[in-house]
């Protein structure tokens, strides 16, 4: 059997140098790799229609995390804690989520992915959790850019029974990392909650009519030492 190959979405960085450069945390090449996966990374620079003819080309699409999305491709409203947002790759995930969406080709959102996903089918976000939300829980973990930080349990979220996540997960509950300071608002249509932390903000999704159409809040790819992050990439690549 041959090896599904998945596109992984990256950011752009822009050092002081100026020159500008395409990255991704090599936690996420590991995770596909180490589930049977090839990974082959998408530059944020490309051509929204031009990254539209790599979903015929490959088998699945990982939407990683990273900088904001920008408020007005959700109507949100604007403040100041927005950052590190990249009007390219904004329009490039947001195209590819549709396409794979429309043509029913397996996609795995990861924190930024997840909101990606919603806002693709007509969902908006929180644009600031603080902002617009009462809770007690931190969301956004300080120390991000510390390895051990982004290995650490946060909170705990709770798995909604029947979906394909808690089938996968084998639980009713687990423990997650989190950095994330927007949050699903709207629900789009045709997505439905697989989790919510403790404070109610939606930490998962799917499309319970696609073949595998999955996003979480968190970051599996540096839960590797979890049984259930291991198995999500596993189902992941399975179904691509």
């Amino acid at each position: 059997m041959k090896k599904p190959i998945i596109a992984i979405t990256t950011s752009t960085h822009s050092p002081q140098s100026g020159m500008n450069r395409a990255q991704i945390s090599q936690a996420y090449i590991d995770s596909i790799q180490n589930a049977g996966g090839i990974p082959l990374l998408i530059a944020a620079s490309m051509l929204p229609e031009d990254s539209l003819a790599i979903a015929d080309r490959v088998d699945g699409l990982l939407l990683t995390g990273g900088g904001d999305i920008a408020p007005e491709r959700f109507n949100g409203i604007a403040c100041p804690e927005i950052s590190s947002v990249d009007h390219p790759r904004d329009a490039i995930e947001l195209a590819l989520a549709k396409k794979f969406h429309e043509i029913d080709k397996p996609i795995l959102g990861i924190c930024r992915g997840l909101q990606v996903i919603n806002i693709a089918l007509g969902g908006t976000l929180f644009t600031d959790i603080l902002a617009q939300f009462e809770t007690t829980i931190q969301h956004q973990n300080p120390g991000p850019n510390n390895p051990a930080t982004r290995r650490e349990i946060v909170h705990s979220v709770h798995l909604v029974e029947g979906t394909l996540l808690s089938k996968i997960y084998g639980l009713d509950e687990t423990g997650v990392n989190s950095f994330h300071h927007q949050a699903i608002q709207q629900l789009a249509n045709g997505l439905i909650e697989t989790s919510h932390a403790p404070d109610g903000i939606l930490e998962a999704v799917e499309d319970p009519s696609k073949k595998f159409f999955v996003g979480v809040q968190w970051h599996p790819e540096w839960l590797g030492y979890q049984a259930q992050s291991r198995a999500l990439f596993a189902a992941f690549v399975g179904a691509c």
